[in-house]
């Protein structure tokens, strides 16, 4: 009656995909928080770098929460990515949209998906490098 081995339940999925909305947020506090009371010139100075937290944090997140469905899922690496970066996803829009006000953009979505894609196949191929080596067959002594 136990779980077998590479199935695992859509709580997972979820669980993953809140690990990486968690990194997301907290990018997005971090820069709300740097930037709060900063004025026009240095908003747009600095817009530049906070693009690029922000789309390393959603690559990071993706990651993340790819990499640890993966050490459940064995297997399938490439649809437990899609999996998770798309309901993360799904978490970052819906936070957007009703507590910050606007959308997040495609690209977004894009790093995500691809974080998620890249730490489950990160994982699948750490697993691969670390299989056990048969032992050489012993030479008899004549």
């Amino acid at each position: 009656m136990g779980v077998q081995r590479g199935k695992v339940g859509f709580g997972v999925y979820v669980a993953g995909s809140v690990v990486a909305f968690g990194i997301v947020l907290i990018a997005l506090q971090a820069i709300g928080i740097f930037t709060m009371g900063m004025d026009q010139a240095g908003l747009d100075s600095l817009r530049p770098a906070f693009a690029d937290l922000w789309l390393a944090a959603n690559v990071g997140g993706g990651f993340a929460g790819g990499f640890l469905v993966a050490r459940r899922r064995r297997g399938e690496y490439v649809l437990t990515g899609l999996v998770v970066g798309v309901l993360a996803y799904i978490f970052v829009f819906a936070y957007t949209l009703f507590v910050e006000g606007v959308t997040t953009d495609v690209f977004a979505f894009l790093c995500l998906v691809f974080g998620g894609v890249a730490g489950s196949l990160f994982f699948g191929s750490r697993l691969a490098g670390s299989a056990p080596k048969a032992m050489p067959p012993k030479a008899s002594n004549p």
